[in-house]
């Protein structure tokens, strides 16, 4: 793989409020630290990941973070697993499908519109690869 091989990372991505919570004035109980791999919960539980995705990380960020590396190994003959976990409206459909998906805009798609994006891009590449080396012969 092109990446550090390690067999499991964990990636947390902290979603921004959404208009309810904003509307009752809550504040969210989860804060990255900036420039460190840590979350804190509450005022003192801090934990550290692999990555921390704050309230403004885009989805290209997150896809090319989490998604990317695995299907670039993929080629290469590994198995790979993107595997969302979360409390209910804590953002996990958002972050694998997108936005609305009558209406998903480029930047809107999440992680499974890219991933599959990129797969039938480098097939593509492949064949056309294949072609040019069959007609050289």
């Amino acid at each position: 793989m092109a990446a550090e091989e390690v067999p499991v990372r964990v990636v947390v991505r902290v979603r921004p409020l959404i208009a309810r919570e904003k509307l009752h004035e809550l504040s969210s109980c989860v804060r990255p630290i900036l420039g460190s791999k840590q979350l804190v919960i509450g005022k003192d539980r801090s934990f550290t990941f692999d990555h921390v995705l704050d309230e403004g990380s885009s989805q290209d960020e997150v896809y090319e973070i989490c998604a990317n590396p695995l299907v670039e190994s993929c080629f290469e003959g590994y198995n790979a697993t993107v595997f969302a976990y979360g409390q209910t409206s804590s953002g996990k459909t958002h972050t694998i499908t997108g936005a609305d998906l009558s209406a998903v805009t480029q930047d809107e798609q999440g992680i499974i519109s890219r991933a599959v994006g990129r797969i039938f891009h480098m097939i593509e590449v492949s064949v056309r690869m294949q072609r040019i080396f069959a007609g050289a012969l």
